[in-house]
C-alpha cells in the first residue's frame, strides 16, 4: 500500500495543487497496477483534510510493502513506477517524470496524451458534497460562453528554470497585471464571451477588470484576497484549510469554463487535467515563463 502525505512544513508550505499533483501522479500509477492508496493530509492534526475535499481512491491490491511518499514517482525507487510508464505517458521519459511548471509541455504535440492519462487518474476520486455545493453556487452563474482566467503573482513566473529570474525582476507588478487584463479583454471581445470567471488570489487584477468591463459579467469566488501585488498566499495567514478550500473551488470552477487562459502553474495544469476537453492557451505575457 502507498500512503501519500502532504508536505505542509516550512515557512512557505506547498499550495493545494502542488500536493494535489503528487497525489494525481500516484493515482495514475494505481490506475494501471491497482495498488492500494491512502491519502493522508493530516499535517499532524486529528483531521485528514483530504477526506474533507475528496473521496479516498478505491484500489484493491496490496502487493507492495507499506510505503509513505510525499513526492512524485520520479523521485522514488523506480520499481514503484509501472514499467510501461512511457507507453502510457508519452512524454514521461523526455521530462524525467517532472511535468509541472514547465511551459514547454503545453506546446507539445502529445500534451493531449498527458491530459487524457491524468484525467483517468482524476476519475478515481470524487469531490465531496462540501466542495460540490460551493462549486455549484457559482457555477449556476456561468453561461455557455464563459471565459476562464487564471493568474498568479509575478513572482511565480520565471525565465529559464523555475524560481530563477522571475518576471518581477524585469517588469513592475502594475504593468504585469495591466498587460494581463488587456489580453483578457481582447480574448473576451474577439470571441464574444458573455462572462469571465477569474481565478486569481490578488485583488488588484479583479479591480482592474472592473474598470474595463461591466461587473455583472465578472464571476469570482468571494474570499479574502491579497492586497499586495506580489506577495504569496501565506501572507494572509489564513488557516490552511481555508486556503485549500478556496483554491480547490476556484480550480473546479475554472475547469467548467468554455476556454481557459493562463500561464504555467499547478493551478492551470490541474484545471486542464480535471477537464481534458476544454480548449486553452497561454497568455502571450506568460507563454515562455516557468511556473513555481
Amino acid at each position: 500500500m502507498i500512503e501519500i502525505k502532504n508536505n505542509c512544513h516550512g515557512s512557505l508550505p506547498p499550495g493545494f495543487f502542488s500536493n494535489f499533483m503528487v497525489v494525481l501522479d500516484w493515482l495514475h500509477n494505481s490506475y494501471y497496477n491497482r495498488e492500494k492508496i491512502f491519502v493522508n493530509w493530516s499535517c499532524n492534526s486529528n483531521e485528514n483534510l483530504w477526506d474533507v475535499f475528496f473521496s479516498q481512491p478505491r484500489f484493491e491490491l496490496d502487493n507492495l510493502d507499506f510505503k509513505v511518499v510525499n513526492d512524485f514517482r520520479c523521485n522514488h525507487e523506480k520499481k514503484l513506477t509501472i514499467s510501461e510508464i512511457n507507453d502510457k505517458i508519452h512524454l514521461y521519459d523526455k521530462y524525467n517524470g517532472w511535468l509541472c511548471n514547465n511551459p514547454n509541455i503545453f506546446f507539445e504535440e502529445k500534451f493531449q496524451n498527458i491530459r487524457d492519462e491524468f484525467n483517468k487518474a482524476y476519475s478515481t476520486i470524487e469531490p465531496t458534497n462540501f466542495i460540490l455545493e460551493k462549486v455549484n453556487d457559482l457555477h449556476n452563474k456561468f453561461t455557455d460562453k464563459t471565459l476562464g482566467v487564471t493568474v498568479r503573482i509575478p513572482l511565480h513566473y520565471s525565465y529559464g528554470k523555475p524560481e530563477i529570474n522571475p518576471i518581477s525582476n524585469t517588469i513592475k507588478p502594475e504593468k504585469f497585471y495591466e498587460d494581463i487584463s488587456e489580453e483578457i479583454l481582447y480574448e473576451f471581445n474577439k470571441n464574444k464571451y458573455e462572462k469571465i470567471f477569474i481565478c486569481c488570489d490578488v485583488d488588484y487584477l479583479i479591480n482592474i477588470m472592473k474598470t474595463k468591463i461591466s461587473e455583472d459579467r465578472l464571476i469570482y469566488t468571494n474570499y479574502n484576497r491579497l492586497k499586495d501585488l506580489n506577495s504569496d498566499w501565506i501572507h494572509k495567514k489564513n488557516d490552511i484549510f481555508v486556503e485549500y478550500t478556496n483554491v480547490l473551488v476556484d480550480v473546479l470552477l475554472l475547469s467548467k469554463t468554455n476556454y481557459i487562459i493562463g500561464g504555467s502553474s499547478n493551478i492551470f495544469l490541474s484545471s486542464l487535467l480535471i477537464n481534458n476537453k476544454v480548449n486553452f492557451k497561454l497568455f502571450d505575457t506568460l507563454k515562455n515563463l516557468y511556473g513555481a
